[in-house]
């Protein structure tokens, strides 16, 4: 009677069981990097250090980051807010 490792690298002797195992397998590891494609994938890289916004930032954004770091004072920031919004409130 042959042992299991036997019946494992004789060419073959595969089971229907053993193609199914390694079909599981592919499709877990599949699976796995899926969820973490799409768990990292839309991430930006942290970036504390930044000083200026990007050009990606909108205006009210950067002028909203300007005066909460004491750039301009109040006054001033309420003027270049109400250009910004067209007078809006």
């Amino acid at each position: 009677m042959p042992n299991f490792m036997d019946r494992m690298v004789s060419p073959g002797s595969f089971d229907a069981w053993v193609i199914l195992v390694w079909v599981v397998v592919a499709a877990v590891v599949s699976l796995l990097a899926a969820v973490a494609y799409k768990t990292f994938a839309g991430r930006a890289p942290i970036d504390q250090g930044r000083s200026e916004p990007s050009s990606t930032d909108s205006p009210l954004a950067a002028l909203e980051q300007r005066y909460a770091r004491g750039e301009i004072d109040e006054e001033e920031f309420e003027r270049r807010r109400a250009t910004l919004v067209g007078g809006r409130r």
